[in-house]
């Protein structure tokens, strides 16, 4: 119950409202909510964040160049969505290379989501992608 009153406060102050694209900014960014709401972030949305159906394609090249890039079977990454349901911030899972992940990234921002929704209103939200 704490961890959802945190983060609802979190979330109506909006603490992340400036876009945060600097890989050093995101790192702070994901480091507070972890250390405000624990590793294991869980939240409850009325509305969760979804892929707006436009980006389907987008996942599924973006999946196919990961694959041709990495030697994982699939990447996790972690974005905060902002109130428009644009990616604004990436947390990656695993190890990767600075190159393939400054192309990931940059692929990743062209996501479309619809945002998720607290008391009818559009908030920035955590999302968590397997490419």
């Amino acid at each position: 119950m704490v961890k959802i009153i945190a983060l609802f406060c979190v979330l109506s102050i909006n603490l992340l409202v400036n876009a945060q694209v600097d890989t050093l900014k995101c790192e702070e960014s994901f480091t507070h909510y972890d250390t405000l709401l624990g590793e294991n972030l869980i939240a409850i949305w009325e509305t969760p964040p979804s892929l707006k159906e436009c980006s389907g394609q987008d996942v599924d090249r973006l999946k196919e160049f990961a694959r041709k890039q990495t030697n994982y079977e699939f990447i996790l990454v972690d974005m905060i969505i902002d109130s428009d349901g644009i990616p604004i911030c990436f947390k990656f899972k695993q190890q990767i290379e600075l190159v393939i992940k400054a192309k990931l990234t940059d692929k990743l921002k062209l996501l479309r989501f619809k945002p998720a929704i607290i008391r009818n209103k559009r908030v920035e939200s955590i999302y968590t992608i397997k490419i």
